[in-house]
C-alpha cells in the first residue's frame, strides 16, 4: 500500500509520512546516501524530521522519495515547499505549537529519538559493545576470546531498557552512527520481541556478508517464563546460529529479575559471563538533560526554579522508594507539565497545581 504525502503543510505529518515510507522500504539510511551521493546524517536528518530540506536539495530530496517508492512526487514536493515557506515566514503548525516532548509512562522508540535526553553515554557505551562483536569475526585471534553469544542487557522494570534500546542504539545505528557498519556498506538492523522472534531473525542468514546485521530482542523474559521452554528452545538454536554468522551481532533485552532463570541458558549465560549492561536509573546530570533536552527541542521553556525542584523530589523518591520507580514517576509528572501548557512555560506553579511528583499517578 503507498503512502499519501500528507494534505495539510504540516511538519509533524510530513515526517510522519517519511518515516512510514522508510519503514516500508528495502533500503537503510546508508543506501540511500550512497545512492543520492549524501552523507548518511543528511538523509537522516530529512526522513526524521531534524531539518528540512533546502532548495538546493530538492533533486536528491527527490531521488530518495523515489527510492522509497512514494507515490505522487510532484505533490510530496510542493507540500514540503509550502513548509519551507511557512518556516521563513515564521509560521508554526497547530503539531508544532501544542506537542508535548515528553511521553509519560510510555517507552521511547526509534521515531522519538530527537526527543530522548539523559542516555547518550549510556547508548555510547552499548554502540561499541556492539561494534566489538560485530568487528570480531574480522580480527585474527579474537573471535577465540568472544564466544558467539547475545550482548545482554538488562536491569529492573521501569528503568528504561526498552528506550535505550529503541531511541538510543536501534536509533543510533539507524542514523549511520557506526564506524564499523559504515565500513561495511551500512547495517541492517532490526527491533524486535519474542512474539515475532522467527520472522525477524530467520532472514539473517540470506543477507550479503558486505552488510552488518544488528538484530535486538527485547523483553527476553516473556521466553524464560515456566511455560515457555518449546519457544525458548527454537529461540536460542536461531539466535545461536545468528551469533555464528559474520557480521552479526544479536543484543537482549532483560529484566533483571529473570537473571537467575537465563543463566541456566548457556547462550545467555555466556553473554552473561562477557558482562551484561546493566540499565540504571539516569544520574542527577542525566536527569537534568531528560527535563531540560525535549522541552528545549520543541520550544518551551522550564523554569530552573521547577528543575531544581525536580531533580530534589525524583533523588528523594529514588531514595525512599526505589530508583526505577521514581524514573516513570518523572516521565508522567513531564507530560502532565506540558500538556496544553500556557504560554509554552513550565513553572514551578504548575508542578504544584498538579501536585508534584508524589500525586503524579493519582
Amino acid at each position: 500500500m503507498s503512502v499519501p504525502p500528507p494534505e495539510l503543510a504540516d511538519r509533524e505529518l510530513y515526517t510522519a509520512a517519511l518515516r512510514q515510507l522508510k519503514s516500508r522500504s528495502t533500503y537503510n539510511y546508508a543506501a540511500l546516501g550512497d545512492r543520492v551521493g549524501r552523507p548518511v546524517s543528511t538523509i537522516h536528518g530529512w526522513i526524521t524530521g531534524k531539518h528540512l530540506p533546502y532548495a538546493r536539495d530538492n533533486a536528491d530530496f527527490a531521488t530518495v522519495l523515489e527510492l522509497l517508492e512514494a507515490t505522487h512526487v510532484d505533490q510530496w514536493m510542493n507540500t514540503l515547499y509550502e513548509l519551507r515557506d511557512a518556516e521563513k515566514r515564521g509560521d508554526s503548525t497547530p503539531s508544532a505549537v501544542h506537542r508535548n516532548p515528553y511521553l509519560g509512562l510510555r517507552s521511547f522508540t526509534e521515531d522519538h529519538a530527537e526527543l530522548f535526553y539523559g542516555r547518550g553515554a549510556l547508548t555510547h557505551r552499548l554502540l561499541g559493545l556492539v561494534e566489538d562483536r560485530l568487528a570480531a569475526p574480522r580480527q585474527t585471534g579474537v573471535i577465540a576470546a568472544l564466544p558467539p553469544s547475545p550482548l545482554m542487557v538488562t536491569g529492573a522494570s521501569g528503568a528504561g531498557k526498552t528506550s535505550v534500546l529503541r531511541a538510543g542504539l536501534v536509533a543510533a545505528l539507524n542514523a549511520g552512527n557506526s564506524r564499523v557498519c559504515s565500513a561495511a556498506g551500512g547495517a541492517s538492523v532490526a527491533y524486535t520481541t519474542p512474539s515475532d522472534l522467527a520472522g525477524v531473525l530467520q532472514p539473517v542468514t540470506a543477507q550479503p556478508d558486505t552488510c552488518c546485521r544488528v538484530v535486538v530482542i527485547d523483553q527476553f523474559e516473556e521466553l524464560l517464563a515456566n511455560d515457555q521452554h518449546d519457544r525458548l528452545d527454537k529461540a536460542v538454536a536461531t539466535i545461536g546460529e545468528a551469533c555464528r554468522e559474520p557480521n552479526t551481532a544479536v543484543v537482549i533485552g532483560m529484566r533483571a529479575d529473570f537473571f537467575d532463570r537465563a543463566i541456566d541458558v548457556p547462550i545467555l549465560r555466556d553473554g552473561l559471563q562477557l558482562g551484561p549492561v546493566i540499565v540504571e536509573a539516569p544520574s542527577t546530570e542525566e536527569a537534568t538533560e531528560c527535563i531540560v533536552g525535549p522541552a528545549r527541542a520543541v520550544g518551551l521553556d522550564v523554569d530552573t526554579e521547577l528543575t531544581v525542584r525536580l531533580i530534589d523530589e525524583f533523588s528523594r523518591h529514588a531514595h525512599a522508594h526505589g530508583s526505577t520507580e521514581a524514573l516513570p514517576l518523572l516521565s508522567h509528572v513531564l507530560f502532565q507539565l506540558a500538556e496544553d501548557a500556557p504560554d509554552r512555560h513550565l513553572t514551578l506553579q504548575r508542578y504544584h497545581d498538579i501536585g508534584g511528583l508524589a500525586r503524579a499517578l493519582e
